[in-house]
């Protein structure tokens, strides 16, 4: 098993289509299909229905999902860490908003992308419902808790249990600092 592999799954859970996650991946359908195999053939369990297309995942196969889902951000953690250490910050910070929140998150973001032009921003504004769906599947975590700057490397640090208590509790976001 190999880190390749576990985001070949990711790709074919996202677009639920063997072609369409062999091109996400930037491989051949054959290829990902072979490499999902193998997957299959290392943990000895069969994680995708097949037949002339895809049929969706097995219980087993869903529940490897989410183990996969946490392994590839504490891969991603990992990579994002030792970027830090070279003095970058890299990676990816996900925002999720209130649909109609009056907040220009764009005011926020304009900066430290400019700052931190590596840094890849996603963001998104899902309804209840996916919010829930989301945890369940292990795709959306908790704000990691804050850190500190380290001998002067730059360093990502929202504190989100005081946006929390700023908010009263509501939903939105009202400040985020980065930290030099």
């Amino acid at each position: 098993m190999d880190i390749k592999q576990l985001k070949f799954l990711i790709a074919q859970d996202q677009t639920r289509h063997f072609g369409q996650a062999a091109a996400l991946c930037h491989i051949t359908q054959p290829t990902l299909s072979m490499r999902l195999r193998n997957l299959e053939d290392s943990l000895g369990l069969m994680l995708v229905n097949r037949g002339q297309r895809f049929e969706g995942f097995t219980e087993a196969g869903e529940r490897i999902l989410a183990w996969t889902r946490t392994l590839l951000a504490a891969y991603d953690g990992l990579q994002a860490e030792a970027a830090n250490c070279r003095g970058r910050i890299v990676g990816s910070l996900r925002i999720g908003m209130v649909p109609l929140s009056g907040f220009n998150v764009m005011d926020l973001l304009k900066p430290l992308i400019s700052r931190y032009p590596q840094l890849q921003v996603q963001l998104s504004s899902p309804s209840s419902e996916q919010v829930t769906d989301g945890l369940s599947r292990n795709q959306r975590g908790s704000p990691a808790p804050e850190r500190h700057v380290q001998s002067g490397r730059p360093q990502l640090q929202i504190d989100w249990l005081r946006l929390l208590r700023k908010s009263g509790g509501r939903s939105g976001l009202y400040q985020a600092e980065v930290a030099p």
